[in-house]
């Protein structure tokens, strides 16, 4: 075997570096060191005409020289049509590949299966990826080996797993070879694919430690800055719901990965103008080159929460043609039925794609694209739950219970409440219903704005007409100013025709401005201005247009402060509020949390009465719902959706609550009154965190009063430790795994629900 064929199958170096090491004059090593030198000049080569003359030039000379040569070592001319075939391939040259294959079966030897790597997809050359990747699998299968370059090949190959969730197929091979080397190349590929599947699953328990040991292996200096990494890290940002459009806007990612992300945020908060407003590219091709299924998915997510069945099933084709069928597909063809009214084909496919998620540990991802599908009811998301386990029983509720709510969800009813603040709301309503000025609704996230703007809408004499809401916060402010007032075409890149704005497509009706005081700046400017002179000036045009709809405006920010920090402008504010109507907390009002709570069982066929047990309610009573009706809601479906078969629920079955929140108060306190501070013995919560406040805020001092906490009470949560030490969660997460990591506590899983996890000390034996 030739030296440079050894060096190549069993060493880590370059191919480069191993071709400059060889002192023969070999003219097959000759010709492989020509050809790979082109290869690494290639970006370069391509921008000039003497450049593509080179390229064309070294190419026909390998041509040449493979009808001409005698090499008598056959594992190097092995190599020779190794690195020839990839040549090709970079100028494009299809065709040629076939025959540099067929070229390559004439040699009188079995090569090394690392050289025969290369042109498997040669003979495939109009395979799918799926159907790539599949060959990739089974080369591992049969070849696997612990060979230096086998593994470079392998790091490489299996992003193309994690990237769409299918790790599970590959994870046994790479469990066996990279945890193992102390190399931080290996070390890294492998949390990164350990990071983009568990992203891709939607299971996102584990990321935050993958992130934080990923970002430790940057800061040794041992690794230069990958893209992966932070297009991964906004990604998971995404799925939690964390990301902002500041955030998209300013990350060092191609334009066409900031759409999906911005199309993708618009939809986890409910925003479908804002989201068809972010897509405004071709629906498919935009996402060619996305190491993402989630992101490549988009455009079909899109046009199904925007009700559009055909256009969905025509890029879903287009997609499954080019890369092959996956498993969560069927969630697509769930929705697309659904639309056509086709609830038997819907069911059908529930079950499929239910079951295959629960095989892949991907229900987490069908959590987060069931809240993305805006055209779903809920009332269809528990019919399909229900179709799954018990079709026949589930079918009937749901039917009934539709019937109940949909009598029950019109105008004023809608807001669920007999509190003061309540009636006095719905008072406000009725008399502003027909007024034509500006209405600010105010209150914390979560309390219900937008179904207020809604009823204002439905109360009033217009409520025929058009009702077409904004996420003032989420839509750059290009991009908000044209879904505002609209624009022309040729206003800016993309924009190939005229657009109406919200104010002259609402007609009559309402326009609905949701988190208006996150509005930027130059937006608020122009919006005063169409306020006050009644009229609209699209993007691009010097004419303004006359618009006549009422316009509502919602946020959960202080406006009077944001004025005095010269955040939001005081003319606008002015303008604004001349009618407020103000929704109080849902802890403000806690005789309504009933009300509440039973109306969102009836969504899925239960009701209090029936189904849950005194304890539950109880808690629910006296939890503190910092997500208000939200959280009420999403915690109620939740634990609906995932305890189909139970006929009462318990604590147990609300997961944020559990058994010990519902003695909340009373175990924090009583944990409290064990920890001693320094000389002082406080006798309850707040003078203890006066206490600790008022010493040093380093981490040191926090992290000896964590132990003495848990000194005295053994375990806690993580909820009771940012309780007590009145910190945010992320700094009691940091705090933790330090303990963890020194040995002095651990972590405790019941379950795999996050809130069920608690941390204990950890008791040497002498």
């Amino acid at each position: 075997m030739h030296f440079v064929v050894d060096q190549f199958i069993n060493t880590e170096m370059s191919l480069m570096d191993i071709l400059n090491k060889d002192n023969s004059n070999n003219l097959t090593v000759k010709m492989i060191r020509e050809m790979r030198e082109i290869i690494g000049e290639l970006i370069e080569l391509r921008t000039t005409s003497e450049g593509n003359q080179k390229m064309m030039q070294v190419y026909l000379r390998a041509e040449a020289f493979s009808n001409s040569n005698n090499e008598e070592d056959h594992y190097l001319l092995y190599l020779f049509y190794f690195i020839w075939f990839a040549y090709a391939k970079e100028l494009n040259r299809l065709e040629d590949c076939q025959i540099i294959y067929e070229r390559s079966q004439e040699i009188n030897c079995d090569p090394p299966p690392i050289l025969s790597l290369k042109f498997i997809k040669s003979n495939h050359l109009n395979y799918n990826e799926a159907k790539w990747r599949d060959l990739k699998f089974d080369f591992i299968v049969k070849h696997f080996s612990s060979s230096p370059r086998f593994l470079l090949f392998f790091l490489i190959w299996i992003s193309k797993f994690s990237s769409e969730g299918l790790g599970s197929r590959i994870s046994a091979y790479v469990n066996r070879l990279v945890p193992s080397k102390k190399n931080y190349e290996y070390q890294w590929h492998y949390l990164i694919f350990r990071l983009s599947d568990d992203i891709e699953l939607g299971s996102l328990d584990e990321c935050s430690r993958l992130i934080c040991e990923l970002q430790a292996i940057l800061d040794s200096g041992k690794m230069s800055i990958k893209r992966s990494f932070g297009s991964l890290k906004l990604q998971y940002k995404l799925l939690r719901g964390d990301l902002s459009a500041i955030e998209i806007s300013e990350c060092q990612l191609s334009s066409n990965y900031k759409v999906l992300l911005m199309t993708n945020m618009n939809l986890i908060n409910g925003d479908l103008i804002g989201a068809l407003g972010s897509y405004n590219l071709d629906d498919f091709s935009i996402a060619i080159g996305i190491d993402s299924l989630f992101l490549f998915s988009t455009s079909i997510r899109l046009k199904l929460s925007n009700s559009e069945p055909k256009s969905a099933e025509s890029i879903l084709n287009l997609k499954i043609k080019k890369y092959g069928d996956h498993f969560f597909d069927n969630f697509y063809k769930v929705r697309i039925a659904l639309l056509n009214n086709d609830k038997e084909r819907a069911e059908h496919f529930f079950r499929k794609v239910y079951f295959d998620c629960q095989k892949y540990n991907a229900l987490g991802l069908l959590d987060i694209e069931l809240e993305m599908s805006l055209e779903l009811e809920h009332g269809q998301i528990r019919q399909l739950m229900s179709s799954t386990f018990h079709q026949d029983k589930s079918t009937v509720i749901v039917q009934e219970s539709k019937k109940k709510i949909d009598k029950e969800l019109k105008g004023i009813e809608k807001i669920i409440g007999k509190s003061q603040a309540i009636k006095q709301i719905k008072e406000q309503i009725k008399k502003m219903a027909d007024i034509n000025m500006p209405i600010l609704i105010m209150g914390e996230t979560g309390v219900g704005k937008d179904i207020v703007a809604t009823v204002l809408h439905e109360t009033s004499k217009n409520a025929k007409e058009p009702f077409l809401p904004i996420n003032c916060g989420a839509l750059l402010e290009t991009l908000l100013l044209s879904e505002l007032n609209g624009h022309e075409a040729g206003a800016f890149t993309g924009a190939v025709q005229d657009k109406k704005g919200i104010f002259e497509a609402s007609g009559m009706g309402t326009v609905f401005l949701d988190e208006f005081g996150e509005m930027p700046e130059l937006v608020q400017v122009a919006l005063l201005r169409t306020l006050e002179s009644g009229t609209v000036r699209p993007v691009g045009s010097a004419k303004t247009i006359p618009f006549h709809c009422r316009v509502v405006a919602a946020t959960n920010k202080n406006l009077e402060d944001l004025v005095a920090q010269k955040k939001f402008r005081e003319d606008l504010y002015y303008r604004i509020n001349a009618f407020i109507i103000k929704i109080p907390s849902l802890r403000e009002r806690p005789e309504d949390i009933p009300l509440l709570f039973e109306f969102f069982l009836e969504k899925h066929g239960k009701s209090v009465k029936k189904n849950v047990s005194d304890k539950l309610l109880s808690a629910i009573k006296e939890y503190q719902w910092p997500g208000n009706v939200r959280e009420l809601k999403n915690e109620t479906d939740k634990m609906c959706l995932m305890h189909l078969d139970k006929e009462i629920y318990t604590i147990d079955d609300l997961y944020v609550l559990k058994e010990k929140l519902e003695k909340k108060e009373v175990i924090i306190n009583e944990k409290i009154d064990k920890i001693q501070i320094g000389e002082n013995d406080l006798r309850n919560l707040d003078e203890k965190i006066k206490s600790v406040k008022s010493k040093s805020r380093n981490s040191r001092s926090r992290k000896e009063l964590l132990k003495e906490a848990f000194r005295k009470c053994d375990d806690l949560t993580r909820q009771e430790v940012i309780g007590i030490l009145e910190i945010s969660a992320a700094t009691a997460t940091n705090d933790l795994k330090l303990l963890i990591k020194e040995g002095f506590i651990e972590k405790i899983q019941p379950t795999s629900a996050p809130r069920t996890h608690y941390f204990k000390i950890i008791k040497l034996s002498l």
